[in-house]
């Protein structure tokens, strides 16, 4: 057997997310169908995580195991020949056969977009809501503190009993305004829960509108449960941008905008 690790980006607007579903086409479920026909045998991908319905990638780390060693250049290419448009394979390269694309990650990496300014170009790409000022941003970084001292997240997730446990570690979590329409913010963590990061930023933006403020979300922390409205954030506005392994860092800065 021999082991290879896929470096992957793509555009999730026409997918159900990354992992194969009984209805939809998957990521995950397309790159299998093309693989094994290239390759001539049954393909499984196994991927570093899940990404939601419309969900962007860059960067992202998945890894297949082939019956023999294979050109990786040469295969780079005949692989991207076969992929949709909307899947791009970035770099191939072989690892050791106990080296694992998901149980070995230490650190993943996501990037949430949102835009108050209607732009079709981007608009597939980002989180477009109308009528939203910028100008609560001080309220916001005032939250990201606050969510910066916490490792319970089970307010901030869907569906919480699913998950073994709701603890995770976030070591970045971050605003910044790179232009008048629109706030970038960038977070990193050892992993995630179900729709944990589209749900703080749609919590953020309801600080943005004026409706809360800083100490719901920490009334929500203690009580186990989101204590407001809970919004969660729309899925095109969220990118996955990279993964960190102890022998590979899978992030290359990239913007939309």
């Amino acid at each position: 057997m021999e082991r290879y690790f896929l470096n992957l980006s793509y555009d999730g607007s026409s997918y159900n997310g990354w992992q194969k579903q009984p209805k939809g086409i998957s990521i995950q479920h397309t790159l299998e169908v093309i693989l094994s026909r290239i390759f001539h045998q049954t393909i499984t991908v196994y991927g570093c995580g899940r990404t939601d319905a419309g969900v962007h990638a860059e960067n992202y780390v998945a890894h297949i195991n082939l019956n023999q060693p294979i050109d990786q250049e040469y295969f780079r290419k005949i692989i991207n020949l076969n992929l949709p448009n909307s899947i791009a394979l970035n770099q191939i390269f072989k690892v050791h056969n106990d080296q694992h694309a998901r149980y070995d990650a230490i650190l993943r990496k996501y990037t949430y977009y949102l835009t108050n300014k209607k732009i079709p170009q981007k608009a597939a790409y980002s989180g477009y809501y109308s009528n939203l000022t910028f100008d609560n941003i001080s309220r916001v970084e005032e939250a990201i503190a606050i969510i910066l001292t916490k490792t319970d997240f089970r307010a901030f997730c869907n569906s919480p009993d699913k998950h073994n446990h709701t603890l995770c570690i976030l070591s970045r979590f971050t605003v910044s305004q790179p232009d008048p329409y629109t706030l970038e913010f960038e977070v990193h963590g050892n992993r995630f829960l179900k729709q944990m990061i589209r749900i703080l930023i749609g919590s953020l933006i309801e600080i943005l509108r004026g409706n809360i403020r800083a100490k719901s979300i920490e009334d929500s922390f203690a009580a186990g449960e989101i204590v407001f409205n809970k919004q969660i954030a729309k899925a095109e506005g969220l990118h996955f941008t990279g993964v960190n392994y102890d022998y590979y860092d899978s992030c290359e800065k990239q913007s939309i905008f």
